[in-house]
């Protein structure tokens, strides 16, 4: 019988046993079932204070308690937040940033977050509301409800500690930051984003904190019914997507895609100046603005090439290119919510390139 014991415990299953038995040890400080009124339990927890050294015992005798690992943890914790502080010391003796700080001072322009200088001037219910962005990052939500946090310890300011004497300070800093980023979001009316597979999650929300309300200034248009106000294109390969080290992932690209055929939607149905005439877009065809300009020039070899198919102004959803299937309804009604699937290899295809090349000339010029 001990051989027996002794080999099913020696085994790989054995010792996986051992090991599990071990932790529920440890987890667990009450007698097992079955076990002798003598049985001592094979690890000791350490006392606290921890003794400069074990007296006739061995290190692999004993084991921290739960509250003793959790008080390691917020002791290594602080120690790594102030390497932190060395480092950052460092870095504004010698004024260097590296891509970290670039990202995180980003953050702090764009109020994805609450800026860095302002944690230790704003009261802490202010903080709490600009580091709470939602799913839709382009939105403002955390700063209307920061102003709101700072309105309700106004209307009472023995709630607002030592900020009690600074809450006409704080409306001042945060307004200002606040008027900066929308002013920030005018000088930016389009945007055209490639290789956007590599997008890490935190580029994509800081991107999307410039496609929220600008400010609209005396004489600007109205502004439109719509979540991100500029114009929004980016291109990519889910299948290329190379840059995972850098947390890069392809989630979200394909969540944004969903976002903005959703806000195509939006607008098509809440922006007027998108269907009267002349109309800017359809419901069954896409504009070329190239050939849609009452004052198109066409040599007469364009009009003879494919019947002068490459000409006209309006294309249907459903068209496709020579020696390509015709698309089916998802991808037709992908379509028609700004999600075109490209079928042809442009790295390849000349004439392709150069229409891309008209479009952003189109877009920027």
């Amino acid at each position: 019988l001990i051989s027996t014991l002794k080999a099913t415990w020696s085994s790989d299953r054995g010792k996986l046993l051992l090991h599990f038995s071990r932790i529920a040890l440890l987890l667990d400080d009450s007698t097992p079932p079955a076990t002798p009124t003598d049985w001592e339990p094979p690890l000791t927890p350490l006392p606290i204070p921890l003794p400069e050294r074990l007296q006739r015992s061995r290190a692999d005798q004993h084991y921290f308690t739960l509250e003793a690992e959790v008080r390691n943890l917020q002791d290594l914790y602080l120690v790594h937040l102030g390497f932190q502080g060395v480092v950052q010391k460092l870095k504004e003796r010698d004024e260097v940033h590296d891509f970290d700080d670039i990202q995180r001072l980003a953050g702090d322009l764009l109020l994805a977050n609450c800026p860095t200088a302002c944690r230790t001037f704003y009261h802490p219910s202010i903080q709490r509301a600009l580091d709470s962005l939602a799913d839709s990052p382009w939105r403002d939500d955390h700063i209307e409800a920061a102003f709101t946090a700072l309105a309700a310890l106004e209307s009472d300011p023995s709630r607002a500690g030592d900020s009690a004497a600074h809450l006409g300070a704080i409306r001042a800093d945060l307004k200002s930051r606040f008027d900066l980023l929308r002013r920030i979001r005018r000088r930016y009316r389009a945007f055209i984003i490639d290789e956007a597979q590599d997008n890490s999650p935190l580029q994509w929300r800081l991107l999307s904190r410039l496609w929220g309300e600008r400010l609209n200034e005396e004489g600007d248009p109205r502004t439109p019914d719509t979540p991100w106000q500029p114009t929004v294109c980016y291109v990519g390969d889910v299948k290329q997507s190379i840059y995972a080290f850098r947390q890069a992932e392809v989630t979200g690209f394909l969540e944004f895609a969903n976002y903005l055929r959703k806000v195509n939607s939006h607008e098509f149905a809440s922006v007027p100046e998108l269907t009267r005439k002349p109309a800017l877009r359809s419901d069954t065809h896409s504009r070329d603005p190239r050939n849609a300009h009452a004052i198109t020039i066409a040599t007469a070899s364009e009009h003879m090439e494919k019947g002068g198919r490459d000409l006209v102004a309006w294309i249907p959803f459903d068209a496709t290119d020579r020696n390509l299937p015709a698309p089916g309804g998802v991808e037709v009604e992908a379509r028609r919510e700004g999600l075109i699937s490209l079928q042809v290899n442009y790295r390849t295809e000349g004439g392709l390139l150069r229409a891309m090349n008209e479009w952003w000339d189109d877009v920027f010029c």
